[in-house]
């Protein structure tokens, strides 16, 4: 999973113009004559002054929210990692194991039968501590 790019993290409301409330990014074509993001509210400016507050406050807890699901995915694809050398190890020492009850069983290694049963055992993986 990948963070969000800049793009998809732009603000929704954006009318396009220069004046925009809302437009993180100002530069390039755009018109003139003020915001028309919230042009149903211009009979009542206390109301539109309340309502702009709140867009705003939403927006900064919204790019807020999205930091912190950059630092969880970041936190997740590491600990991925960790897993991911967790299982190779395993691997490792899986065929290491092996190896050795190759050792014990075909060369005959000279091992007390009592000793040698429970390093059967345990490199069978019967005998889990």
């Amino acid at each position: 999973m990948s963070a969000p790019s800049k793009e998809e993290r732009a603000p929704v409301l954006d009318c396009g113009d220069n004046s925009c409330r809302f437009a993180r990014q100002r530069g390039g074509m755009r018109t003139n004559g003020g915001c028309r993001c919230l042009k149903e509210l211009d009979h009542d400016p206390e109301r539109r002054r309340e309502v702009t507050a709140y867009l705003l406050a939403l927006a900064y807890e919204n790019e807020r929210l999205r930091g912190d699901l950059d630092a969880a995915v970041s936190s997740f694809n590491e600990a991925a990692d960790h897993l991911n050398r967790a299982q190779d190890e395993n691997e490792r020492l899986r065929a290491e194991r092996a190896e050795c009850l190759a050792m014990v069983e075909n060369y005959g290694i000279p091992i007390p039968s009592e000793v040698r049963s429970r390093l059967l055992a345990k490199l069978r993986g019967h005998d889990k501590p």
